[in-house]
């Protein structure tokens, strides 16, 4: 069971990511065999997996599993793609997943592998409608990535206008800006 392809990716990470809820429960009470993926970081990785596919009524399983059996969080980093859950969800424009990790209590300050927060991770995408959610539950419009980039920045840099219009309409620092001439 412990055994990976050549990517990291597990069997129980396979089933999820086409959406075999049943084999999903299948795997998840299975044993696991010492060597390769350790149940925990299998079970992580496939939560971060569906939670990018937006199987959501896969990754609410996987949360209880999470929680309940292995002790992982709904805010770890992936070892595999580096995402969290919630990054994968709004890199792959998966609205419902979104709402479902953040009534779950996934942070909007925890950030992946690379530095992209879930509202900056969204941004990146282009999806409008996420970072409107994120916003909406307190997401800090002026946090930046490693590289010191705000969400305006980076949908400027990827040429997303309708997200530069909404962040300028909402942000602070700019509103302030322009009040001053």
């Amino acid at each position: 069971m412990a055994h990976i392809d050549n990517n990291g990716h597990s069997a129980l990470s396979h089933a999820v990511s086409n959406g075999h809820i049943e084999l999903v429960k299948f795997l998840c009470n299975c044993p696991w065999a010492d060597g390769g993926i350790s149940a925990c970081d299998a079970m992580q990785s496939a939560f971060v997996v569906c939670s990018g596919k937006g199987h959501s009524d896969i990754a609410e399983l996987l949360l209880e599993r999470l929680q309940e059996t292995v002790k992982c969080h709904v805010d770890a980093v992936d070892v595999i793609s580096g995402e969290t859950a919630l990054t994968a969800a709004c890199l792959n424009g998966r609205k419902t997943t979104v709402q479902l990790l953040l009534t779950r209590g996934a942070m909007l300050t925890q950030g992946n592998a690379r530095g992209l927060t879930p509202l900056l991770s969204a941004v990146k995408a282009g999806y409008w409608d996420i970072a409107v959610i994120l916003l909406r539950h307190g997401a800090d419009i002026e946090t930046t990535d490693s590289h010191g980039r705000s969400a305006l920045m980076i949908a400027a840099a990827e040429g997303h206008v309708g997200l530069v219009e909404m962040l300028l309409t909402n942000s602070k620092s700019f509103l302030t800006y322009s009040k001053s001439f």
